[in-house]
């Protein structure tokens, strides 16, 4: 027997771990679910937060981003964290049942690249006069 708790905001993965309030739970058995209910967790000092993640009896926790000091909490305490996961809940559950989460990839960060003029290596616009590049508008 396992359980697995899933981080949950509206019908989707919470986007962020550290601010869900709501957590779905679902024990399966041989690969199947045969039991499933809502918990709230409304501790916000991480500390308390991940005790009450902790409490919930769960094995596996699927969730959307979390902060490193969260996950290394809760990894600590014998939970398998699964992070940058979105999607429907229930699909995401189903694809942890097949053991197809992996190949779906709901990875958020895929969404959020490094675009033209941001990031690492980005140059300064402005010179030393304030203009923009050569001769350009002055600031």
């Amino acid at each position: 027997m396992m359980k697995v708790g899933i981080s949950v905001w509206e019908d989707r993965i919470s986007p962020v771990l550290d601010g869900c309030s709501r957590f779905l739970v679902v024990e399966i058995e041989d690969g199947q679910e045969v039991w499933r209910e809502g918990a709230e967790i409304s501790e916000t000092y991480l500390p308390f937060r991940a005790r009450a993640i902790v409490d919930l009896g769960i094995d596996v926790l699927i969730c959307g981003a979390v902060s490193r000091p969260l996950a290394a909490m809760l990894s600590g305490s014998g939970i398998s964290v699964i992070g940058w996961m979105n999607g429907n809940v229930d699909d995401v559950l189903q694809d942890f049942l097949s053991g197809k989460l992996d190949a779906r990839m709901f990875d958020m960060r895929r969404g959020f690249g490094m675009r033209k003029g941001h990031g690492p290596g980005r140059r300064r616009l402005r010179d030393c006069h304030g203009r923009f590049g050569k001769g350009g508008i002055r600031a």
